[in-house]
């Protein structure tokens, strides 16, 4: 079983790094061929984004949409966005009969990912407002947020009222462009004010994760980037982090305090 478990973990890994090669990414510049568009006329139109279905969270009132760059084939004769997917979770813990994780990546969360999503809308049916998690140009990779399934954790109904994001924000190896070149970082958002805070350093490039049933942590595998060039490369340490998924806030070294 363990090795079964160490190969599935390989392969996600594995997955994720293919998924990631597939995304060109964002220009920060948004005039590069491919990723703005003209008009007849030859204007710029600059980058153009377009929303694909609505993600539905455990709390009726709050549902997110997530946007996608609009991109042409080679002709240029029509035009594609990605499609969201959904990690899943079908390891022997959530197989237990105290365990129904609804085949969500972890209990109470719904983790969505999609080429080239570049941001992520959050609508309040009750105030009837619209908010974007980002202002600035970025590409996610997932999106954590409660799952509208009601799981289950050790027979217990599992209660999640807040998002967790990871993304490339920032053009830190600063070749012009956002893509999984760049440092990742995973936030924290309130499910209402949808305000973002880091759960791991800045200098640190989110790697991979997984999730422990016996404490409902999180662990997150996560690169320092130590001659801070904006960049993950092989030589540089990895520090595996929990987080408290009861309480996110709380955060610590697993492995690697030091190294």
């Amino acid at each position: 079983m363990r090795i079964l478990i160490n190969t599935l973990a390989i392969l996600t890994l594995v997955a994720c790094v293919r998924e990631e090669k597939g995304s060109t990414g964002v220009s920060v510049t948004t005039s590069d061929q491919g990723f703005s568009q003209t008009n007849e006329d030859g204007d710029t139109l600059g980058l153009i984004t377009r929303p694909s279905g609505v993600l539905m969270t455990h709390n009726p009132n709050y549902r997110l949409t997530p946007i996608y760059k609009l991109k042409y084939n080679k002709r240029g004769d029509y035009y594609y966005i990605g499609s969201t997917r959904f990690h899943t979770n079908y390891s022997s813990y959530s197989r237990l009969e105290e365990n129904q994780w609804n085949n969500n990546f972890m209990p109470g969360f719904a983790a969505a990912y999609g080429e080239d999503m570049l941001n992520l809308s959050h609508y309040d049916v009750e105030q009837k407002q619209e908010k974007l998690f980002f202002e600035e140009l970025v590409l996610i990779k997932t999106v954590y947020y409660p799952s509208y399934s009601t799981d289950t954790l050790n027979s217990e109904a599992v209660s999640r009222d807040y998002y967790m994001i990871s993304v490339y924000d920032e053009d830190t190896n600063e070749d012009g462009y956002i893509n999984w070149k760049d440092l990742r970082r995973l936030y924290h958002f309130d499910q209402t004010e949808v305000t973002g805070t880091p759960l791991i350093p800045k200098e640190y490039a989110v790697l991979s994760s997984e999730y422990d049933p016996g404490n409902d942590f999180m662990y997150v595998y996560a690169r320092k980037d130590e001659n801070e060039n904006g960049q993950s490369e092989l030589e540089e340490p990895i520090s595996v982090w929990w987080i408290d998924l009861k309480d996110p806030q709380r955060t610590g070294f697993l492995y690697g305090w030091g190294r």
